[in-house]
C-alpha cells in the first residue's frame, strides 16, 4: 500500500480497480488485485493484493515468492 497524503475532507475521490497479473499456481490460479484512489488527478492512495482462486493446480508452476514490505505511516 502506498499513501501519498491524507484526504481532504469533502474531497471528491475517484477509485480504480482493476484486476491483472493472472497466473498458473500450484493450487490453481493467483491474480493481483489494484486499487488506485486520485482526487483531482493526483494519486493519493494505492494498493496491490494477490488473492488465489483453488482449483486444478500446475505442478510445474514456479513458486510464489513474497516480496518484503515495510508499512510506513504517512509523514515518517
Amino acid at each position: 500500500m502506498t499513501w501519498a497524503r491524507g484526504i481532504d475532507l469533502g474531497a471528491r475521490l475517484d477509485i480504480s480497480v482493476r484486476a491483472e497479473g493472472l497466473r498458473a499456481h500450484r493450487r490453481g490460479h493467483a491474480f493481483d488485485v489494484v486499487t488506485t484512489v486520485t482526487s483531482d488527478g493526483e494519486a493519493i492512495w494505492s494498493a496491490r493484493s494477490a488473492y488465489l482462486a483453488r482449483g486444478a493446480g500446475d505442478p510445474t508452476a514456479p513458486a510464489v515468492e513474497v516480496p518484503d514490505v515495510a508499512v510506513v505511516p504517512p509523514g515518517r
